[in-house]
């Protein structure tokens, strides 16, 4: 068995699938669904995730040996936090060409195997409150855009929830512009490190 692939939330890995179908195993936290790379790494994901994964590979046309990127991203359904599986058609890797082009990757620092886009496709970009796919022809994504809709997403929910609030407490004596500039000095107040 290969080094298994840790998943950073929001955060797309590259790879390149040996099968489409992935073996269920048990795991330390029960039962897991195990994909392989072509690189001898391996991706454990529960059995819901690995059904997920595996129908949108078949919805893709992805096969055994295509680059994809595997994201498990966060989002907030009906206002609870929830996770979900994605899966991206990758673009071609980084470096030289079969026709003597070069792509550079998209990140200072980035490796030869870092995607420059993700391949604009019907199913990229998510919106994570409601799970609809973006508009055809959406531009591609790289793995920093996918972070940043989601971040921005993240903003959106929390802005108008807090216009709701004060619809509600405080009926017509705050506008949005009052919870935006609110929200602005409660931030500025903690430095940026809202954590």
């Amino acid at each position: 068995m290969g080094t298994a692939i840790r998943l950073t939330p929001d955060v797309p890995v590259d790879l390149v699938l040996a099968y489409t179908a992935g073996k269920p195993v048990q795991g330390n936290k029960g039962p897991q669904v195990m994909f392989s790379t072509t690189d001898q790494r391996v991706l454990f994901v529960p059995p819901e995730a690995g059904q997920a994964i595996e129908r949108q590979l078949q919805a893709l046309g992805i096969r055994r040996g295509e680059r994809i990127l595997v994201c498990q991203e966060r989002a907030i359904d009906a206002g609870v936090a929830t996770m979900r599986w994605n899966v991206y058609r990758a673009g071609p890797p980084a470096g030289e060409q079969a026709d003597g082009t070069f792509i550079v990757p998209a990140q200072p620092g980035a490796h030869a195997g870092t995607p420059r886009a993700i391949a604009a496709d019907p199913q990229t970009p998510r919106s994570a409150k409601h799970g609809a796919p973006g508009p055809a022809g959406t531009p591609a994504l790289t793995p920093w855009g996918i972070f940043l809709l989601r971040q921005t997403e993240q903003l959106v929910e929390v802005y108008a929830r807090a216009c709701q609030y004060a619809r509600e407490k405080c009926g017509d004596q705050v506008s949005g512009e009052d919870v935006r500039a609110l929200m602005l000095a409660a931030l500025a107040q903690k430095g940026g490190n809202a954590v």
